[in-house]
């Protein structure tokens, strides 16, 4: 919509209704996900599209899920739910994770496009990585980087704009796409603070506490923040 493109042009040949993206019961097939993003790299002119595309996933637009990680009692359970349920979000990439010498490592597994030199891959992975930053940022606070940012696809013309956006150095042409932050983040919960600004960020017109019930903590900080917020809990 940015560039002036109509929504119809990217659904083409993908039995897709505008319509029905406004609807949280629409369900979409990894076909049809190929299809839109296939298109929407032919017509866009921008090299940044799929970046921009991620980072505009914010993990209310995840549903449940979202929700789900965002009530954890802690990153490190957030990353457990993550692991376990990764598949909610999709089956053209699988993430596995690993903690190691104050690393946390999350490493992404492509399985629809698996050429990196097509440049599907890249918009595919380009999608996955900004979302995936999108997502930690509301989990650990906006000012979240990455540490380090390793892909198999070779440098993009659009290569000097990664830094820029992940904050940190980019690998190209690797034997593995994944990134990397300070494990120590994953020790924290959010404060009442950051769940306030979370709230106000995102507008929920409901807020689901799927937080274990001897999470006393996080839960009441939550209903605190909701109510102070003026949000539904």
């Amino acid at each position: 919509a940015d560039e002036g493109i109509a929504p119809a042009d990217v659904l083409r040949h993908s039995d897709i209704d505008p319509p029905a993206l406004q609807s949280p019961a629409t369900r979409l097939s990894m076909h049809q996900m190929l299809l839109v993003c296939r298109n929407a790299l032919a017509l866009s002119k921008d090299p940044l599209v799929a970046l921009r595309a991620g980072a505009r996933m914010h993990i209310a637009a995840c549903g449940i899920y979202g929700y789900a990680l965002l009530s954890s009692p802690s990153h490190a359970h957030a990353v457990d739910f993550a692991l376990k349920y990764d598949r909610m979000l999709g089956q053209f990439a699988e993430m596995s994770f690993d903690r190691a010498d104050g690393r946390a490592t999350w490493t992404v597994s492509m399985n629809l496009a698996t050429d990196a030199t097509d440049p599907l891959y890249r918009f595919l992975l380009e999608y996955k990585l900004a979302g995936m930053l999108t997502v930690m940022k509301d989990l650990y606070g906006t000012d979240f980087r990455f540490g380090g940012v390793r892909v198999m696809h070779p440098a993009p013309g659009h290569a000097d704009h990664y830094r820029s956006i992940f904050g940190c150095e980019t690998e190209f042409g690797q034997n593995e796409n994944s990134f990397w932050f300070d494990a120590h983040l994953m020790e924290q919960r959010m404060t009442y603070a950051d769940m306030c600004e979370f709230l106000c960020e995102i507008k929920p017109e409901l807020v689901l506490d799927a937080t274990h019930p001897y999470a006393v903590i996080v839960t009441e900080t939550l209903r605190r923040a909701c109510e102070d917020t003026g949000f539904t809990y």
